[in-house]
């Protein structure tokens, strides 16, 4: 596993669509910040309102690194010096978790760097925001654990396209669950749907129920990664 992860971590910086990814969601983050400085707005939920785009970021980003290897045969070349089929799902989702906290991390640092400085940020609560960003983590590696899943199954860039799509249905039913939110169809979106987790959050309180949403993204994480590494480990036909 080790030495995946190396060989995995001795590409990916030098990549340009890491930091192609980083700088789309840096970007996110300033243009965001400019329009609640113009509007004369704080800085409240912004941060993780804008998260809902994330996934797509990490569907570009993540997507490209997986379907990389196929393309160029790196899998089939693990597969050939030894490595397990099941080593090489988890040491793909463990890189793009890491690359993608990375980008989260950037994201945060900018969004908070600037909104501080530039929007009305009243009576701050460290402990509330420490809770949000780690349920952000938790979102942003749901999030991987579904494009790392279709990626892998599907060993082509159409993975990248399929992924997108998906995410795309969910902000859909997300903005649903945000017109209606005392439907009872909202409640559960709230627990299948991490994006509609994350619009809940911001900077002065934790949200309230959020418990059952956080459960929600944790369990998916779980089964989608232990359902793609029995699938791709009986899969035969890799590139």
């Amino acid at each position: 596993m080790s030495s995946l992860l190396m060989s995995n971590f001795n590409r990916v910086f030098k990549w340009s669509v890491f930091w192609m990814g980083t700088g789309a969601i840096v970007l996110i983050a300033v243009f965001a910040v400019f329009v609640n400085k113009l509007s004369n707005e704080g800085l409240g939920s912004l941060p993780f309102d804008m998260m809902i785009f994330f996934p797509q970021i990490i569907a570009g980003v993540g997507g490209m690194l997986i379907c990389y290897e196929f393309t160029e045969h790196t899998i089939r070349n693990k597969l050939i010096v030894g490595h397990s089929r099941a080593n090489i799902y988890l040491a793909n989702y463990i890189t793009v978790s890491i690359v993608s906290v990375i980008m989260y991390a950037a994201y945060m640092a900018v969004m908070f760097g600037m909104g501080l400085t530039l929007l009305d940020t009243p009576n701050i609560s460290v402990t509330a925001f420490a809770v949000n960003a780690l349920i952000g983590v938790i979102f942003v590696m749901t999030s991987v654990s579904l494009v790392v899943f279709l990626c892998m199954l599907m060993q082509s860039l159409t993975a990248i396209v399929m992924s997108m799509i998906v995410i795309f249905v969910s902000m859909i039913f997300t903005m649903f669950s945000q017109a209606f939110p005392d439907s009872t169809y909202t409640k559960v979106l709230d627990i299948v749907l991490p994006t509609s987790a994350v619009t809940k959050l911001n900077i002065y309180e934790i949200a309230d129920n959020i418990e059952p949403s956080v459960g929600g993204m944790i369990v998916f994480c779980a089964l989608v990664t232990f359902i793609g590494v029995k699938l791709f480990s009986q899969k035969s036909d890799i590139k």
